[in-house]
Formats: C-alpha cells, sequence, structure tokens
C-alpha cells in the first residue's frame, strides 16, 4: 500500500486531518491508484465525484466508497468537519443514465491549503459521502431554468435559480465513462455519479434537510451530533 493512502485512511478513522506526509503522489496515475486502494481497504467503490458538471473546466473524477453511499430519506451523522453542497446525481443503468438530486458531503482528509493538486486528486476531492434521491430517466427532462431550494428545519430556506442541462449532464458521464474505462474501473449499472455543487458548501448543523427542485423527487435527511441516538432507514 502505498504510505499516502495508509495516511489518509488513518486521518479518515480518526477523524483528524493530515497535518504532514513524507510521501505524496508525483503524477496523476499515482494519484489515482492512491484513490482506488484508499476506495478498496474501505470495501470497494459505488460511486464517483465529478468537477465541474460542464466543459467550462477539465474535468476531475474520484471514486466514492460504497459504504459512504446513502439513500434519501435517511437519519445520518456525518463526520466531524463535513460540509454540505446539493447537487444533481447520475445514476447508471442498464439501460443509461438516470438523474435525481442529492447531498453530498465536503470533507477533506487534509489540513489547511498547502497541499498540491495531486495530493487533493488522491484525497478523493475531497468526498465525504452521498445522500441520493429516487431517479428520473435523464432523457425525460428538458433543459430549462428551475428554482432549486433547500430548508432546514431551524434555518432561513435557501432558493437558487439554476440551469439543468441534460446535454451537458451526458457529456460528463460520457467522460466519466472513458476516464473509468482507461483506469480499468469501469462504470456500471447501480452506480452513481456526483456532479459538482448548485447549492454550497454550507456548514452542517443538526436537523432535517430537504432539496426540492421541480421535475424530481426531494431529498432528504436528518443530520444528528455524535451524542444522539442514530436510525438509518
Amino acid at each position: 500500500m502505498h504510505p499516502f493512502t495508509q495516511a489518509l485512511l488513518d486521518a479518515d478513522r480518526l477523524a483528524i486531518p493530515l497535518a504532514a506526509s513524507g510521501r505524496l503522489p508525483q503524477t496523476t496515475a499515482e494519484a489515482d491508484a492512491i484513490q482506488f486502494e484508499f476506495c478498496d481497504a474501505q470495501g470497494g467503490h459505488s460511486g464517483w465525484k465529478m468537477t465541474p458538471w460542464s466543459s467550462a473546466a477539465a474535468m476531475l473524477a474520484a471514486p466514492i466508497p460504497r459504504a459512504w453511499m446513502h439513500r434519501s430519506p435517511i437519519t445520518i451523522r456525518p463526520a466531524p468537519g463535513s460540509r454540505l453542497e446539493v447537487e444533481f446525481a447520475l445514476l447508471r443503468d442498464a439501460n443509461g443514465w438516470q438523474v435525481c438530486l442529492s447531498f453530498e458531503f465536503l470533507r477533506s482528509r487534509l489540513a489547511g491549503e498547502d497541499w498540491s493538486p495531486l495530493a487533493r486528486r488522491a484525497d478523493l476531492l475531497s468526498a465525504g459521502g452521498v445522500v441520493s434521491g429516487a431517479s428520473r430517466p435523464l432523457e425525460a427532462l428538458a433543459r430549462c431554468d428551475g428554482m432549486l431550494t433547500l430548508t432546514h428545519s431551524s434555518s432561513p430556506a435557501i432558493t437558487v435559480n439554476t440551469m439543468f442541462d441534460p446535454t451537458a449532464l451526458l457529456a460528463a458521464a460520457d467522460w466519466l465513462e472513458a476516464h473509468a474505462a482507461r483506469l480499468d474501473r469501469p462504470v456500471l449499472p447501480g452506480m452513481m455519479a456526483i456532479t459538482s455543487a448548485r447549492i454550497g458548501p454550507l456548514p452542517l448543523v443538526d436537523g432535517t434537510y430537504v432539496a426540492s427542485w421541480d421535475g424530481l423527487d426531494d431529498v432528504e435527511m436528518t443530520v444528528v451530533s455524535p451524542s444522539q441516538h442514530l436510525e438509518t432507514n
């Protein structure tokens, strides 16, 4: 195992961000190999993080451990230091791609800002988990502007106008499939890909979050602190 993989695993297990490491990835291939070593040590991956969601900048991707992928509604205890993003997510099925709303937990296992882009790539692009709603076929939805709303049980609602562009999302999915194939880690039916923030990142607080967008089912989760009893659906 690469020493940086072990350092990331230790930082994740102890919930203490890594302050320094004597051996950092020096190439993209090395960083990508560390991503999969980390996920394999966690039981394998069943999700991907893509950024950005359009062709406005160079695409990046990282696998997400299977144990970090969750379905709405759920009561969940995110790792300390996690922040929240609301995103569209793509679900691969046997016939193509579906789309849903999702929450992403954003959490780096690296302390501070003085880390190389390759180290941040190896750190799964700061992915920390996903909660996804029910999905619909991507082809069933048309390009449009829509109002995306995030509500919280004890905080003011946040509403933003966001573009939903199935063509751009499909292009991102095609890029991901090609990227994963080059790594000999193909995108399989049942895998999900999150596609960058439409709301956030925001600090996480206890309580129930619901994200809504006309045309898709809501995604819902209740965040609890470590001292509270945890029940999942």
